[in-house]
């Protein structure tokens, strides 16, 4: 997992890797879902080694949310060969981002 500190890195890390999650979270955030969101993703998601997951602090990258479009947290925005193909904010479906990633990292890497 990686820690993202400004736009430009984020952009990197998206063109970069054939499959990128972004996690977009906040300190500043008191809330509950997205102190316990991340640990629960990276289990459901440690079958796929090649899938990169990055960590985006809102309160320190504060211009993430204009540039990627983002109105509440936590936020995850999964990419497959730098396109955007799913975004779940607040409560994520984990059976959804699941299914979303296997069946993109079965047709790149299968």
């Amino acid at each position: 997992m990686k820690k993202l500190t400004s736009i430009e890195e984020i952009k990197k890390f998206i063109s970069t890797n054939e499959l990128a999650l972004v996690y977009v979270t906040s300190k500043l955030e008191t809330c509950s879902v997205c102190h316990m969101l991340l640990p629960k993703i990276q289990e459901q998601l440690n079958k796929f080694p090649n899938l990169e997951i990055g960590t985006v602090d809102s309160s320190e990258v504060l211009e993430v949310a204009g540039e990627f479009s983002i109105f509440s947290l936590p936020l995850i925005i999964f990419y497959a060969e730098g396109k955007e193909v799913l975004r779940e904010g607040r409560f994520i479906a984990m059976d959804n981002l699941k299914n979303t990633v296997s069946r993109y990292y079965n047709l790149i890497y299968k």
